[in-house]
């Protein structure tokens, strides 16, 4: 794996596993409690989350960055980081329209397996990705555009902590229930 991809990677893992700890020790009110009628549960979140890791590997099936020819243009580079801005500042954004509304209804354990599945799947994409791509547009986003394995991977660690913050305003709600 190229130096700097499993650099980010490294964080990508710390990041997911700081957010994994947001629920440690919640009960499953907890974890299902919604702020309001139109809002996002914690379970939800998650949802949205693994299912967003599977959308970037299923993509990589279909468009294999290995061999992707075409470079990022500075106008997609700009998007990316203007996109990791909002993140940064907590701006609540629309999902995009083609992803499915997250149901939250199965068990926090059954995502943990289903993010390690899509974690070893992402890993093997990575340890196998050539130097000479890493600044070939391997995925497209929906809103940002064409990304590099970088910007890629630096978009789910800023998505993640897009929803942390997301995860505490739930917990700060003043209806959340205490046990």
């Amino acid at each position: 794996m190229n130096r700097a991809i499993n650099k980010k990677f490294d964080k990508l893992e710390r990041v997911k596993n700081s957010f994994l700890n947001d629920f440690e020790g919640l009960s499953v009110e907890q974890l299902q409690f919604k702020p309001s009628p139109n809002s996002w549960n914690m379970m939800q979140v998650i949802e949205h989350i693994v299912s967003s890791e599977d959308g970037i590997n299923l993509f990589f099936k279909k468009y294999n960055p290995y061999e992707s020819t075409r470079s990022v243009k500075l106008k997609n580079h700009i998007s990316v980081r203007i996109l990791y801005l909002v993140f940064w500042l907590g701006i609540k954004v629309k999902a995009p329209n083609n992803l499915n509304p997250p149901k939250g209804d199965e068990a926090l354990d059954v995502w943990k397996k289903r993010w390690e599945k899509e974690r070893a799947i992402l890993k093997t994409t990575l340890d196998n990705f050539p130097k000479e791509k890493v600044k070939n547009s391997v995925f497209k986003h929906p809103v940002a555009g064409a990304m590099n394995m970088a910007e890629t991977i630096g978009f789910m660690i800023s998505h993640i902590n897009h929803h942390r913050q997301q995860i505490r305003r739930i917990k700060k709600d003043k209806n959340f229930p205490k046990r």
